[in-house]
């Protein structure tokens, strides 16, 4: 009977030592768990952090941005993570590849719910496909309504003029002159003093016979100038017999934006004067016809443009 009374203490002691020791052992490992977990979160915000930074320099180092690339594809959740992939599209965009950039973040940028920031980044993935060609032979309003929408959007959070450049850019290049008045008058009560309102006042007001100066006073105070801006430099040069200068300008503005209608037309305009500037039947006179009628061909094959325009570009066409 004496033993039995001391086995059982000795039993419930051993149990008690070894549940203590499971609930230590336990603890220890949350608690390296829950250290892990904050330093991957702090590395994360830092990581995070140094990249807003770099998308920030001007000008943008292209190869600390790959090697950004690389380290956002090392986290462990950067298939799923919203914050890392609208990283990696900012990322992708800024490295002038808009198409990678729509794959990445596009579908959230525009779906409800999603922020002022990705919804501005929309619009300018959207604007910027349209500019590169994406919507040539299509409906453009598939680009330019939603983009026009989300730069709206955002503007109602950010109050930023670049958002409602952005919105009249959208709305005037989709044929939505309503719209973009209606943008273009939000600029100038509530952004009067900005870069913005300035491109968009100059644009309403353009007259070709007023000269270059005000088109470049317009673009130049923006970061990046307009598609918009070039062609309306392009009809000013003209304007004033600088046709070699003319010539250049639309080239440029072909190489940025050959899915801008206006764009287009300024070119033809331009090739279509060099070709009348040329001697009849020489080789010069048909290769500027040529580089004309390549535009002409694809504004008759674009939606929306308005019929005065078609007519007096397939006059231009006709003139060999």
């Amino acid at each position: 009977m004496t033993n039995v009374s001391f086995a059982a203490p000795r039993g419930r002691a051993a149990i008690l030592f070894a549940v203590g020791a499971l609930a230590l052992a336990l603890a220890g490992y949350v608690a390296q768990r829950w250290a892990a977990a904050r330093e991957r979160a702090e590395q994360r915000a830092v990581l995070l952090a140094d990249i807003d930074a770099a998308l920030a320099s001007d000008p943008l180092d292209l190869g600390g941005l790959s090697r950004y690339v690389a380290q956002l594809r090392k986290e462990p959740d950067h298939a799923t993570d919203r914050a890392l992939r609208f990283c990696e599209a900012r990322i992708e965009f800024a490295r002038n590849r808009p198409d990678r950039a729509r794959d990445l973040f596009l579908d959230r940028a525009l779906e409800p719910g999603a922020s002022a920031a990705e919804q501005s980044f929309g619009a300018r993935v959207l604007l910027r496909l349209h500019e590169d060609g994406a919507a040539s032979g299509k409906a453009p309003a598939e680009l330019l309504a939603p983009a026009a929408n989300a730069a709206e959007a955002a503007y109602a959070a950010t109050r930023d003029a670049g958002d409602l450049l952005r919105a009249w850019q959208a709305a005037e290049r989709n044929g939505d002159h309503d719209r973009a008045k209606a943008f273009a008058a939000a600029l100038a009560d509530g952004h009067a003093d900005t870069a913005a309102a300035g491109f968009v006042a100059a644009a309403v007001v353009f007259d070709p016979a007023a000269g270059v100066d005000p088109v470049l006073r317009a673009i130049d105070a923006l970061p990046t100038p307009p598609a918009e801006g070039r062609a309306m430099l392009a009809f000013a040069q003209l304007q004033q017999n600088q046709l070699a200068a003319a010539t250049t300008t639309c080239d440029e503005a072909l190489a940025r934006a050959p899915g801008v209608a206006v764009v287009r037309f300024a070119a033809a305009v331009t090739f279509h004067a060099c070709a009348l500037g040329s001697a009849a039947n020489s080789p010069d006179r048909a290769a500027w016809s040529t580089k004309r009628d390549v535009q002409i061909g694809w504004l008759l094959a674009e939606p929306g443009v308005a019929e005065d325009r078609l007519a007096a570009l397939r006059a231009m066409r006709d003139a060999k």
